[in-house]
């Protein structure tokens, strides 16, 4: 196999196939190279690992690569499955005796977490979006000079973020797609906005920019359909209701296909107060999900953030929102646990809101601040990042590269045991549903949308379903690499 591609489920989520992985593979075959995805090997024990590296990694392989955002090299539980990340380890062991066995083949880590000292064995790392660069680090890698740095002898890669000419993801048999699973789908690239403790890439874009074109997305709507049955879809994008423009345009493409879709994704929710005019119209086209940076009640706090639309805004426009949608759209918010100017005593008072009986919003999730050192390679980094001092944080090394924070009020092990706890305290009054991704991956998983969201976090019966259908999922996704196995190989895909 010319190009092997390895990706993994994230630890905290059930079981979806990313898109970033076989947006590659899409690219690296129309460019004629015979192309593998590996995906969610480390649920498979070692000895079916071996079996399937020996099959596709060889002698005359041209690249092998790893996205590392949801590879861990341990076992994390996300309190839903106890399936997720068994054989990492060892996984990554294998990865590295085969780049012993042939070192004339670039192995390149790519990713989240490409820069975490568990993948230090890989010479290559690839930072940003890989469009432009993976059939180059297959056919000719000397002439990425333009993109590379060396940087404590490994050379990293950084990608200018364009998209490639052609903006699709078309799948392979050999991807082992499932009937109607839940697929990731990209409609744009990039968010107008910039949040202070955000650092992804194309931060800041134009409006308008890094937007599909209609007809790709139309054929990838209906491809997908057609050869896989797919009606379930997370869309990738970080705001999808960026501005009413978009939505229409999205709209006019899923109200005119011959089946219905269901999909989730991010919203803005200062944005979805200006556009009402489309809640019924989103409700209607297949809608099941939507989240909510919401990120925090304090409105001094928030307007430092980038997020000043305020508290009784907020809260108004949630309530609307469940006249409108009531249970039919399963409604997560996310909130951020030691922001600037929340304190303690201003962080218990608004979580007292989200907290109470009633509070229009199916899901509610905490996480401490991430803050990151400040990079001299990375050109993606959040506001917080680059000036961390000028917002009132203090930075140290804790452990394992990893870097934690202080600030007057918090530092981050309180943060993360405040925001654990609160979570807790939500879910024992039963005011806590899955989240909205979570209940569109169990749609893809063969529960309709009534069930999946009935599923209650914590409790016996819910989790027991859970591992059956992702403990079935996993079964039928290593029987038919197995099969793939007992073909010819082939040359080309």
């Amino acid at each position: 196999m010319d190009v092997v591609l390895f990706s993994d489920i994230s630890p905290h989520q059930i079981w979806i196939r990313t898109i970033g992985v076989y947006r590659l593979a899409s690219i690296c075959r129309k460019a004629g190279l015979s192309t593998k995805v590996l995906y969610g090997l480390t649920d498979y024990p070692p000895e079916i690992q071996r079996k399937i590296l020996e099959r596709y990694v060889n002698k005359d392989t041209k690249l092998v690569a790893l996205s590392t955002t949801f590879m861990v090299a341990r076992a994390r539980y996300s309190g839903t499955s106890s399936l997720r990340n068994k054989y990492a380890q060892e996984l990554l062991d294998l990865i590295k005796e085969k780049k012993e066995q042939f070192p004339h083949i670039p192995f390149v880590a790519g990713g989240g977490n490409s820069n975490d000292e568990i993948f230090s064995f890989f010479d290559h790392v690839a930072l940003g979006y890989g469009d432009q660069l993976i059939t180059k680090f297959a056919t000719d890698i000397h002439s990425l000079k333009k993109f590379r740095r060396v940087v404590d002898g490994r050379n990293i890669y950084i990608s200018d973020n364009t998209f490639n000419n052609d903006y699709s993801t078309e799948y392979h048999e050999t991807d082992v797609i499932h009937r109607n699973e839940t697929m990731t789908i990209e409609v744009s690239r990039g968010c107008k906005f910039k949040c202070k403790f955000c650092s992804f890439p194309l931060n800041g874009r134009k409006a308008n920019e890094y937007i599909k074109p209609g007809a790709i997305l139309k054929k990838e709507f209906i491809d997908n359909y057609e050869r896989f049955g797919i009606q379930n879809y997370i869309l990738a994008d970080d705001t999808f209701n960026e501005d009413a423009e978009k939505l229409e345009y999205f709209l006019g493409i899923v109200e005119n296909l011959p089946f219905k879709i269901q999909y989730t994704g991010y919203f803005r929710l200062d944005l979805l107060d200006k556009q009402r005019a489309y809640w019924k119209r989103l409700l209607d086209s297949g809608l099941r999900g939507a989240f909510f940076g919401i990120e925090t009640l304090n409105d001094k706090s928030a307007q430092v953030i980038g997020k000043g639309f305020g508290r009784e805004n907020t809260l108004k426009t949630l309530y609307d929102l469940r006249e409108i949608w009531g249970d039919e759209v399963n409604t997560a918010a996310g909130f951020i646990v030691g922001l600037p100017y929340d304190t303690k005593e201003e962080f218990q008072k608004w979580a007292d809101i989200v907290r109470a009986p009633g509070f229009p919003v199916h899901c509610k999730s905490f996480e401490p601040l991430s803050i990151n050192k400040k990079s001299d390679i990375s050109p993606w980094q959040s506001e917080f990042q680059m000036d961390s001092e000028k917002w009132g944080y203090k930075l140290f090394e804790k452990r394992e590269g990893k870097y934690y924070w202080e600030s007057p009020d918090w530092n981050y092990a309180e943060a993360a045991v405040v925001a654990e706890k609160t979570v807790q305290e939500i879910a024992e009054h039963g005011g806590q549903n899955f989240g909205s991704f979570k209940v569109q991956m169990l749609m893809g998983l063969g529960l309709s949308y009534k069930e999946a969201f009935s599923l209650i976090p914590g409790d016996k019966a819910s989790i027991e379903r859970i591992n059956e259908v992702v403990s079935s999922r996993i079964k039928a996704n290593l029987d038919r690499e197995l099969a793939l196995l007992e073909r010819p190989a082939q040359v080309k895909s």
